[in-house]
Order: structure tokens, then C-alpha cells, then sequence
């Protein structure tokens, strides 16, 4: 029986993300690429998150909520590898938070315990840095995306076989703001030292996102992890280092 792989993409996208990685991936794993509350299929209604909000907290909240609700009932109360990307990455830490029972293991790409810098986190994002981005998403979405998409990928990268299909997956200006507050108030470092399950994280070294130090962060506090981070690289090496992730994914899976 092959071992249940579930994949949450990030911010600005959906579960196609991963579609290349993913398809390739199926051939030895059971793969679920879960579009997020909002995103992708799964659109959200007022009443959804409205219904939740006090019980979880916030959009994320209410994403990892839902998401541990659906797989319990899809898998069947199978256990599964959660795998996140960056803002993924953010609601898999949440969801281990909120119901860890049937999380085999974790793997946390470009993704951190703090979004926003703070006097005791300096590596977060920059204050300004990212009101600017939220003020942009409000009066020019289509243009302060493009310049996220292209913030995807360090210099370096040829990021022209990407941009076409990334704007292919915009979710609406509720869900984009929805997340931009859970942004601002998320912080999961008190949960790190608390993973005791197996838990890979992978990063670039040229991410213009999320600092790779926060990846070192995680690594040192969560006990027995394992870091592997890509020179040369931006926020999504899973589509730029591709062949190099898999290998790394199915080495950890076995």
C-alpha cells in the first residue's frame, strides 16, 4: 500500500503548484494536492470561515481546521505525510498544533514559525516591507502579484516557463487579504520544540520571501530534523531544483 502524501501550496497559488512534482511523485506515493480553503476549488463562503472563526482564531486557523476535518473523512483515518509550502508550510505547523494524530511526519518548504520581524525574530519579513505589499494587493493587485511571482525565484532562475501558469491560479481579493491578516499575527516558534515526529525542511539560499535562516531556526528547534538547503536558489525549489527535492522527499519517505 502506498504511504499517503498530502501537499498544501502557498500564498498567491493553489494545489497546481505542484502539478509537475506532484504527478511525478504519484507514481510511488498516494499524492493529495489539497487546494486551500479559498483557493483553487475549493472556494470559501462567508459562512464557512464566519462559522469557525472564534473556535480557530483566523484564516489559517480555519484552514488547518478544515483541511484536518477533510482528510479524516477522504483517508479515512489513515495516517499521511504532510508536506507544506511556505504559507502551506504555516497551516501544516497549525494543523500539527491543532490535531497531530494522524501526521506521520512533515516536511516544511521555504517556510517559517513568524512571518513578520519582530524585536525577539529579526529574520521575519521587514514591517514596511510587507504593509507596502498589502497596501499594493488593495490598489493594484494585478501588478503587486506579478511582482510577487517574480520574487519567487532568485536571479538566477529562468522563472519564464513558471509566470504563465502561476497567474493561472490567483485566488480572490478576500483570500489574499484573508491571509495577509493571518500573516501579521502568526507565530508558531512555541510549537517547534513540541514536533516529535519526523519532520524534513528545505529552503533556498536566495529566497527573496522567507529568509533561510528561519529554516535554520526550525531545524535547530525542532528536535532530530533534518535541513537540507539549495545554493542558488529562491522560494520554490521544488519547480526550479526539482529533481534535487524529490530525491530529497523520497529519501525522507522512504
Amino acid at each position: 500500500m502506498k504511504k499517503h502524501l498530502v501537499m498544501l501550496h502557498g500564498f498567491g497559488t493553489d494545489s497546481r503548484v505542484f502539478s509537475s512534482i506532484g504527478t511525478k511523485l504519484s507514481k510511488d506515493y498516494d499524492v493529495s494536492m489539497v487546494d486551500l480553503p479559498g483557493h483553487g476549488q475549493t472556494r470559501l463562503r462567508p459562512e464557512d470561515y464566519g462559522g469557525q472563526a472564534k473556535e480557530t482564531g483566523s484564516f489559517f486557523g480555519f484552514c488547518a481546521y478544515s483541511i484536518l476535518h477533510a482528510l479524516e473523512k477522504f483517508l479515512k483515518n489513515e495516517p499521511y505525510h504532510l508536506l507544506g509550502w511556505s504559507m502551506g508550510g504555516q497551516i501544516a505547523l497549525e494543523m500539527f498544533k491543532q490535531n497531530p494524530k494522524l501526521i506521520n511526519s512533515l516536511i516544511l518548504i521555504s517556510t517559517t514559525p513568524r512571518f513578520i520581524e519582530s524585536d525577539d525574530f529579526k529574520i521575519g519579513m521587514n514591517n514596511a516591507v510587507f504593509n507596502k505589499f498589502k497596501k499594493g494587493l488593495k490598489n493594484d493587485k494585478d501588478k503587486t502579484l506579478d511582482e510577487f511571482y517574480h520574487m519567487l525565484f532568485a536571479a538566477n532562475e529562468d522563472r519564464s516557463q513558471y509566470l504563465d501558469d502561476l497567474k493561472k491560479q490567483i485566488p480572490p481579493e478576500k483570500t489574499l487579504l484573508d491571509s495577509m491578516n493571518s500573516f501579521e499575527n502568526y507565530d508558531e516558534r512555541n510549537i517547534l520544540p513540541k514536533i516529535n515526529i519526523p519532520t524534513l525542511i528545505l529552503a533556498g539560499d536566495k529566497d527573496k520571501i522567507i529568509d533561510a535562516k528561519a529554516s535554520m531556526f526550525m531545524s535547530q528547534e525542532i528536535k532530530g530534523s533534518v535541513l537540507r538547503i539549495f545554493k542558488g536558489t529562491g522560494h520554490a525549489p521544488f519547480l526550479t531544483k526539482e529533481k534535487e527535492v524529490m530525491d530529497e522527499l523520497r529519501t525522507f519517505l522512504g
